[in-house]
């Protein structure tokens, strides 16, 4: 079996010796995913949103939240 290299930052936070560095990069690892998919998230609500007010989608998708002011998507 040949040599697979893992993540280059953690490797890199590895051979510095540095505890925080690499604390600091698995936390960005780990929160970096999470946050991209909330976003991915959002803007799939908004992008519902605004075909169901060009009419390409039901009406029920139109409905806005009253607590937080933004689409609530499908429930």
């Amino acid at each position: 079996m040949g040599y697979l290299p893992g993540n280059p930052f953690v490797d890199l936070a590895n051979a510095a010796r540095s505890s925080l560095a690499l604390y600091l990069t698995l936390v960005v690892a780990i929160l970096g995913p999470l946050v991209t998919g909330y976003i991915y998230l959002g803007s799939g609500v908004r992008v519902l949103f605004s075909m169901a007010r060009s009419g390409y989608m039901p009406e029920k998708l139109k409905e806005i939240s009253e607590s937080y002011a933004i689409p609530t998507g499908p429930s």
